[in-house]
């Protein structure tokens, strides 16, 4: 299936880089895979505006006010009206065309291959295995599982 615009929902497991004429990512939901005109970035940054009422840029400075300065920042979208909390984590720096976005909230194991690359099987039983270390893929769902947790038990700091 290819589509022109897609908005990440709760069945998004992994927003992947296409190098293809007629689409620029590949998303991987329950059970199908979806073709997409936009870039990755393209995705998450309207879904940002979607559900978060906000741009990528202050969704991400957000995120750094509160889990630090870090790299590969992850990027909670808060779906109001279904009263829902995805977060997703960068692979590698978002403007990079090699990075791929994965679903924290999905991931059900981490494991790696001989090589020592991330094999993530989500909690619906799919598994994909990518050329990234297991350690980057480990500290990043770790940040995100964070970040998720301070948006539903925040904290609150003396400035």
């Amino acid at each position: 299936m290819k589509v022109d615009k897609y908005f990440i929902n709760r069945n998004t497991l992994i927003i992947k880089p296409a190098f293809h004429i007629e689409y620029q990512a590949v998303v991987l939901k329950k059970g199908k895979e979806i073709k997409i005109k936009q870039t990755p970035l393209e995705i998450i940054k309207e879904t940002c505006l979607l559900y978060n009422w906000s741009d990528y840029d202050a969704t991400r400075k957000a995120v750094i006010s509160h889990i630090g300065n870090i790299y590969r920042v992850p990027i909670p979208f808060i779906n109001f009206s279904k009263k829902e909390l995805y977060c997703f984590f960068p692979t590698d720096s978002p403007e990079k065309d090699k990075n791929i976005w994965i679903a924290a909230h999905h991931i059900g194991e981490l494991s790696k291959n001989e090589l020592g690359r991330a094999i993530i099987v989500f909690r619906n039983g799919e598994k994909v295995t990518l050329d990234v270390a297991i350690e980057r893929i480990d500290k990043q769902f770790k940040t995100a599982i964070e970040c998720m947790h301070l948006i539903r038990y925040p904290v609150i700091k003396n400035f």
